[in-house]
């Protein structure tokens, strides 16, 4: 069980929820070969659990519990304006994994669903072969596959990273990216790099991090996550999303960029993208009438057609602040904001 808690730091399951026809996919029989001491529960449908009313976010995230299931209905969705699509028309997310091991304050899955429990759909394959035929049809295409969950640092529970990077591999005009917090870049240092496959590490000012991103790795072990998975070959992506502005957060953020680049190899970074704290208007209603106090949430925001953003002026001045220092290191066309 070590080496599941050096993936993130987060106590053994104590309760697996289990579709009845999740049962016969392979993928469950190696997690619950995991797990041999978590209680075991069979239910007809994952939204049992998940869905339940009267269900406390915050509170699960002390003893969250394995929901095991088969995915059925859409797999693959447009990306929302709100997401940076990098210069890509045909940009799709897709969500093998539901909930986030970290928990972040900040996070917007909080308005998005009614419980912290993770959902794991064992039905790998069928996401990857709506992915082949969506980029038959696109020709070019771009699948985000870790922004509702960090698969990464799943990764020792259920290996969904290599098997996306092994998908993608050889297979032109398609572009997968994988999302993370985590340090657990050794859970697949034996997988062959594909060109194509982008890991993209979420970076935070340290204060922000340590406030705001509980149960995440520190920077350090991020940015030396990064360090190897360019020695392994991978293509990186930097993101600094959301940025979040604080009393000293010009002069952290400069620290943050001088310590990245003096550990990675800049010209190795693919890109960099930049984008302030955001959330839909809807997750942010769920949240605060659900009982929700994390403080982020209760800042003063302006309110746009669909989101809640920043002050014009703070976002402004933060993303001058981020594009500045990153163009000291990379190129204009290299970096991205909203």
């Amino acid at each position: 069980m070590s080496s599941l808690k050096s993936g993130f730091r987060f106590s053994p399951f104590s309760h697996l929820y289990i579709e009845e026809k999740a049962l016969e996919y392979p993928i469950t029989r190696e997690i619950t070969s995991k797990f041999l001491n978590s209680n075991k529960v069979l239910i007809g449908d994952y939204r049992e659990v998940f869905t339940r009313p009267r269900q406390s976010f915050n509170l699960q995230k002390k003893a969250v519990k394995l929901i095991l299931a088969v995915k059925k209905g859409e797999f693959l969705f447009k990306a929302p304006e709100v997401c940076h699509d990098f210069g890509f028309s045909n940009f799709y997310y897709t969500s093998p994994i539901l909930n986030c091991p970290y928990n972040c304050s900040y996070c917007f899955l909080k308005g998005m669903y009614p419980s912290s429990n993770l959902v794991i759909f064992v039905n790998i394959q069928d996401y990857l072969e709506e992915i082949e035929k969506l980029w038959a049809e696109k020709k070019n295409l771009y699948i985000a596959c870790s922004y509702e969950t960090d698969l990464l640092a799943m990764e020792r529970i259920v290996p969904y990273s290599r098997r996306f990077i092994d998908f993608c591999r050889g297979k032109k005009g398609l572009i997968i990216e994988v999302r993370t917090k985590s340090a657990n870049i050794d859970a697949i240092k034996d997988v062959l790099p594909a060109e194509n496959a982008v890991l993209s590490w979420t970076i935070s000012t340290p204060f922000i991090a340590e406030t705001y991103e509980k149960n995440a790795p520190g920077i350090e072990k991020r940015v030396m996550a990064m360090k190897k998975a360019q020695e392994l070959g991978f293509r990186v992506r930097l993101c600094f999303d959301p940025l979040i502005y604080y009393k000293g957060f010009e002069e952290e953020f400069y620290k943050l960029i001088e310590y990245i680049f003096d550990n990675i190899d800049k010209s190795k970074v693919m890109d960099a993208g930049i984008g302030v704290f955001r959330i839909p208007k809807e997750y942010m209603k769920n949240i605060r009438s659900c009982g929700i106090y994390d403080e982020i949430f209760y800042f003063y925001y302006e309110e746009g057609k669909k989101v809640f953003s920043v002050e014009k002026s703070i976002k402004e001045k933060m993303v001058n602040i981020a594009v500045r220092e990153l163009s000291k290191f990379l190129p204009q066309e290299k970096i991205f904001y909203l």
